[in-house]
């Protein structure tokens, strides 16, 4: 089930990380970050393969609000999802756990 990610977390990555904030392309600092996990597959000719191995890269997209420029954070890399796809940094998911710890 999908849920939005724990910002905090992702903010405090970037806040680590991310040392030159302004936008690549126009040099603004004004950026938006998407809440939900989004993924990279690769291209297989133009048709959808669904499963049969094919690799997923989970991303949180960010987005420069003057001229579109995004970029794109690896989910795994930045501690929200682990290896697997396992929903570290999920807030609905961390909820429902505790939900059924409680029943």
């Amino acid at each position: 089930m999908p849920g939005t990610i724990d910002t905090e977390k992702l903010l405090q990555h970037l806040e680590d990380k991310w040392k030159d904030k302004s936008c690549p392309m126009c040099g603004h600092l004004d950026w938006t970050l998407k809440d939900t996990i989004s993924e990279i597959r690769d291209f297989s000719g133009g048709g959808l393969i669904i499963g049969r191995g094919q690799p997923l890269v989970p991303v949180i997209p960010v987005t420069c609000n003057y001229c579109g420029n995004t970029v794109l954070i690896n989910a795994i890399v930045a501690g929200i999802l682990e290896k697997g796809g396992k929903e570290e940094g999920m807030k609905e998911n961390k909820a429902a756990e505790e939900d059924d710890k409680n029943e």
